[in-house]
């Protein structure tokens, strides 16, 4: 048997009565870093989803409206359960999400931000919801204790957002 090189991801076998092709494929990685073009607000809050999320619609006359729970499987580890809010417009989407998994024993949705315990996300026009009225609005919401914009990406864990 000898081989002879006809490309790179080809080979030819020769044997006593056939001719065999024999093709070995490289691995390649597909790589995808895809930017979340939203903005994040994490909070630390001692109220209740629903709670909460009644607070905030006062507060922005907005009508956030409880979505069906988001189940998450990871590859390496448990599955989440996570409870979100959404109010969405033509350009534009605000949606309360819920850091911890609603299962027992189960873990973060953002597992480096467990001090968080929710997350205001709002994708779209930002130029009719800028960032900082939202942060000074969030101010006169009792039951929220902290909250910080978060720069997603120093995230390693990022792509949770995307749903």
């Amino acid at each position: 048997m000898a081989f002879l090189c006809i490309q790179d991801s080809e080979k030819l076998l020769y044997s006593q009565n056939a001719l065999y092709f024999v093709v070995f494929m490289r691995k390649t990685k597909l790589i995808v870093d895809h930017e979340l073009g939203a903005s994040i607000i994490g909070l630390v809050s001692t109220l209740k989803d629903y709670k909460l999320a009644w607070n905030i619609n006062q507060v922005f006359k907005i009508d956030l409206v409880m979505q069906p729970i988001l189940e998450i499987e990871f590859v390496n580890s448990s599955d989440l359960a996570i409870i979100n809010y959404l109010y969405s417009t033509e350009f534009q989407e605000f949606r309360l999400i819920k850091n911890k998994s609603n299962d027992v024993n189960s873990g973060y949705l953002i597992p480096e931000l467990v001090n968080f315990d929710f997350f205001i996300m709002i994708n779209g026009d930002v130029e009719t919801m800028p960032t900082e009225p939202v942060l000074d609005r969030l101010h006169a919401i009792k039951g929220i204790e902290y909250f910080q914009l978060i720069d997603v990406t120093k995230l390693k864990s990022k792509d949770n957002f995307i749903f």
